[in-house]
């Protein structure tokens, strides 16, 4: 009864006028986590996956009401949810700045014609079986649209009985202020998921669960298949630093042979491959599998695609689940267990353990911290996936390596109008930049693939896309050579001309800090070596050190250069005595 006097102030109040919207920066991410941890509980209870699909090119920060919008969520999702008695329901994120796409889509009961006709309409239901059934007041979808009226946005819906519905809202939003995004905090851990029960689903909480309160999936045989090789690389140390067993297939042939030869517990598929294709692949899996008689192997279809089309395509073929790329770890781990009906297990996933988690955090809350991290590179991001930053770096030089040849092959085929195979290549590079964490090359490959799928695509447009690419891809590089380009003998030289020009205060250190000093030292070195990020170590050297000792080795750290770095820690030791003997505390002569 209360609900229902709620929603019809609500309603009364929204047809008067009488509502204000407020608008202020608010992180969309956490919003859609804290309303789908709402429901979570009495999704788990019908065993409904309870995903949600935030694409890591969606960005957070948006500047509008944030408290109507997690109204209008609420309203549809709890809708969703009522309306499902098995499957799933997804609440998904698209957009850019200047337009949000928020859609719900549910498979439940579905709505005939009719119904759908009057769904907005006040206290509207199916019948009057279905509101005995299912209860409600039938103003949720009422509210909805009139608070999307009011932002001056659209609703819509689509269908059919039996087979589930969805909703889309679009709203003319713009991103939050720079400020805003510059405050905010490092998301390292990102989406973590809840597989409670078959079917499993995915949430976002509002804070990030720490890695060790997660059960892990047991140890799988798993069948990594892409053509990409940093692709591979990337799935093969996500997998195997979380105790899984990987094989690695370049092609879909390789993949029907390594499935002939070994049975695995999953497979993970690319869906766009040259020759043939992931669907392919999948289908003479299948037809394998049937002429000798075998189980199906659980397969996931990976796809930097989001469109629907592709989705079913990847079902009709005899696949069994369908991962998004750029990889999110979290939502791969999810998925894997949700078709592996791994019941009651949580998915760290990817968190690459304690150390690489720390790694993470400390490496990102730097990143922020440094006015001069580079755009070209997300250092957050790629740390959550890659765990080290010098694994990162390595695939980042062999990707900047091969990139001549890649930018020549796409200047060739947008010269020949070939478009099918321009959207392929951008379709390629738009998964493999996500996958290294470098949104500026990610974006140009994204909207190549977009003009490549036109209806008639201007090859002027595609010739400027490959340029502002040529231009990112420089800055890249530069970014990778500049922070290595002072090493050895020049950290020292660097560091004395610090030391000289700043005058080190005596009294600094005890013989016990001195100590404490060095063992840091020790410490830093094979951490360095192994593209760690010394947080502890650092602390140490700044509650001892001067800044003016330090900030060679700072400076390295805060660009994730670890050579540099390295050096600098070099020239620190090969000083500590200069450094010692100004520093150490002398007891007063009487």
């Amino acid at each position: 009864m209360l609900r229902l006097l709620n929603d019809i102030l609500d309603t009364a109040k929204l047809e008067k006028g009488a509502v204000t919207l407020e608008e202020a920066d608010f992180s969309l991410r956490e919003l859609c986590g804290q309303v789908m941890a709402t429901f979570q509980a009495n999704a788990d209870k019908k065993g409904i996956a309870w995903v949600l699909d935030y694409p890591a090119e969606v960005a957070d920060g948006w500047r509008g009401d944030a408290f109507r919008i997690q109204q209008i969520l609420s309203n549809l999702l709890s809708n969703a949810l009522k309306f499902t008695e098995q499957g799933q329901v997804v609440l998904r994120l698209a957009g850019e700045g200047g337009a949000l796409e928020l859609s719900v889509q549910d498979s439940g009961i579905g709505m005939e014609p009719s119904v759908l006709a009057r769904i907005f309409d006040p206290f509207a239901q199916a019948d009057v079986s279905t509101t005995r059934r299912y209860g409600g007041t039938g103003l949720g979808t009422t509210i909805v649209r009139q608070l999307v009226d009011l932002m001056q946005g659209q609703v819509t819906v689509q269908s059919q009985p039996g087979q589930g519905s969805t909703f889309t809202v679009h709203l003319p939003l713009s991103l939050a202020s720079a400020a805003f995004v510059a405050q905010a905090p490092v998301q390292i851990q990102g989406m973590v998921q809840h597989a409670g029960q078959p079917g499993g689903g995915l949430t976002a909480p509002t804070a990030p669960t720490a890695p060790t309160a997660l059960k892990a999936l047991k140890a799988l045989k798993v069948l990594a298949v892409d053509d990409v090789p940093t692709n591979l690389e990337l799935l093969a140390l996500l997998l195997q630093r979380d105790g899984h067993t990987v094989q690695q297939a370049g092609s879909g042939a390789e993949a029907i042979e390594a499935c002939a030869r070994t049975r695995f517990d999953v497979v993970l598929m690319d869906l766009q491959m040259p020759g043939m294709d992931g669907l392919e692949a999948t289908r003479r899996i299948r037809a394998a599998e049937h002429d000798r008689q075998q189980a199906a192997t659980p397969i996931i279809a990976l796809s930097a695609s989001v469109m629907e089309q592709d989705r079913y395509a990847a079902e009709a073929a005899g696949m069994n689940g369908f991962a998004g790329k750029p990889l999110e770890p979290p939502r791969l781990m999810a998925e894997i267990a949700r078709v592996l009906r791994l019941q009651g297990r949580a998915v760290a996933g990817g968190d690459g353990g304690a150390n690489g988690t720390n790694d993470a955090v400390h490496a990102a809350t730097a990143v922020t911290q440094s006015a001069k991290a580079s755009a070209a590179i997300d250092w957050p991001r790629g740390l959550r996936l890659w765990g080290k930053a010098a694994a990162l770096r390595a695939a980042i030089e062999d990707f900047a390596h091969e990139a001549d040849a890649e930018q020549a092959a796409l200047r060739a085929l947008l010269d020949a109008d070939d478009w099918p195979a321009v959207a392929a290549q951008a379709h390629r590079l738009k998964g493999t930049a996500g996958n290294l964490a470098l949104p500026q090359l990610l974006e140009v490959a994204r909207q190549l693939e977009t003009l490549a799928h036109g209806a008639s695509p201007d090859r002027e447009a595609g010739v400027v896309l490959l340029e502002r690419w040529a231009e990112h891809l420089a800055a890249l590089s530069t970014t990778l050579s500049t922070s290595a380009a002072q090493t050895g003998d020049a950290a020292e030289d660097k560091l004395a001309g610090r030391l000289a020009a700043a005058p080190l205060p005596t009294g600094m250190l005890d013989d016990e800090a001195a100590e404490a000093v060095r063992t840091a030292l020790a410490r830093m070195v094979p951490a360095l070596a192994a593209g760690e990020y010394p947080q502890t170590d650092l602390v140490v050297l700044e509650k001892y050190l001067p800044a003016a000792a330090l900030e060679g080795l700072q400076t390295a750290l805060d660009h994730f250069d670890f050579t540099q770095a390295s050096a600098e820690l070099t020239a620190l030791q090969t000083s500590f005595a200069t450094l010692v003997s100004a520093l150490v505390s002398t007891p007063p002569t009487e």
